[in-house]
């Protein structure tokens, strides 16, 4: 336990010596050395513990004591030091974009492979956590969403896409997403996208509603990290009301509500 003071004595005798005493008289402080939770990496649009992410993928990580304090990076190349953090992940340093005490925000490196495990540790408060799992895929779509539940979607001509404003049949809407993979256009880890069109290698299947849905783009969305967004067009049959947006990537599936 934690105190602000504390004494230990130490008495030894031995044989043919006098006895001799010591005191010692200090102080025991928190145990802040950083520790990961179980299955602690998690889609940053899409928080569930224990299942893959692809390269590229913006990440949060949990844990406890993972920063002395918060802070937000501010800059373009993402940093992979941030407020005295760092993070391995298959030994290579990850892109962060925010810590707090009890979670790191960074981008899988696009280098690593896909198909195999890799471990993940966290240097922090002078000293590292003891690792955590995480297996690599082509995709792992996580659908960004709104606090109400409801897919982040925009109107082509601007505007969220909300129940007050809503999509409409035969409308081009666009949504947006993390963990969608490797892209035609090579974006080094910690980079904005290019304005230039970088589609993904892994074209995906969306639904909504059950019905198939038509698009013209899916890749990373230009200037932001690790942002990927699709431009789809609502089918001219979609009926009114809230209906579910299915997204298949690589034998990995997102969904939300629209």
């Amino acid at each position: 336990k934690t105190s602000g003071q504390i004494s230990v004595t130490a008495q030894a005798t031995a044989t043919g010596f006098p006895g001799a005493t010591v005191k010692l008289v200090g102080a025991v402080t928190p145990n802040n050395a950083p520790v990961l939770n179980k299955d602690a990496v998690l889609n940053i649009y899409n928080p569930v513990g224990g299942v893959p992410a692809a390269p590229g993928t913006l990440v949060s990580i949990k844990g406890q004591y993972l920063a002395s304090q918060p802070v937000t990076n501010t800059k373009v190349p993402l940093p992979t030091v941030l407020g005295g953090t760092s993070v391995l992940i298959g030994g290579i340093k990850a892109p962060i974009a925010s810590v707090t005490p009890t979670q790191v925000n960074v981008q899988v490196p696009a280098e690593l492979a896909t198909g195999q495990p890799y471990q993940v540790v966290i240097s922090a408060n002078g000293a590292l956590t003891t690792p955590d799992g995480l297996q690599m895929a082509e995709a792992a779509p996580g659908l960004s969403l709104l606090p109400t539940g409801f897919v982040n979607a925009t109107h082509q001509a601007g505007g969220v896409v909300t129940e007050a404003s809503p999509a409409k049949p035969g409308e081009s809407i666009v949504i947006y997403l993390a963990g969608m993979g490797l892209t035609s256009t090579t974006v080094a880890s910690g980079e904005a996208s290019p304005s230039a069109p970088a589609t993904v290698a892994n074209p995906p299947s969306i639904t909504l509603d059950g019905a198939a849905v038509d698009y013209d783009f899916a890749g990373l969305t230009p200037g932001l990290v690790g942002v990927y967004q699709v431009n789809m067009t609502v089918p001219a049959k979609a009926k009114a009301g809230n209906l579910t947006l299915s997204l298949t990537q690589a034998g990995e599936i997102g969904r939300a509500h629209v």
